[in-house]
C-alpha cells in the first residue's frame, strides 16, 4: 500500500526536554520566566577553522 502525499505517519508520542517529560510539562516550563538549564561555568574556545 502506497500512502497518499498527505499521509502522515507518527513514529513517536511525547517529549522528553530538559523542562521536563510530556507536552504540559515542556509547555510550562517554555512559558516560564526562569530555565531549567544553566550556563557552562567554564566554556570551552571554539577550534581554529
Amino acid at each position: 500500500m502506497n500512502p497518499a502525499p498527505d499521509d502522515i505517519t507518527v513514529t513517536g508520542i511525547g517529549l522528553v526536554t530538559p523542562g521536563g517529560i510530556g507536552a504540559p510539562a515542556t509547555s510550562e516550563t517554555a512559558c516560564a520566566t526562569t530555565l531549567p538549564t544553566t550556563a557552562d561555568p567554564a566554556p570551552k574556545p571554539k577550534a581554529a577553522q
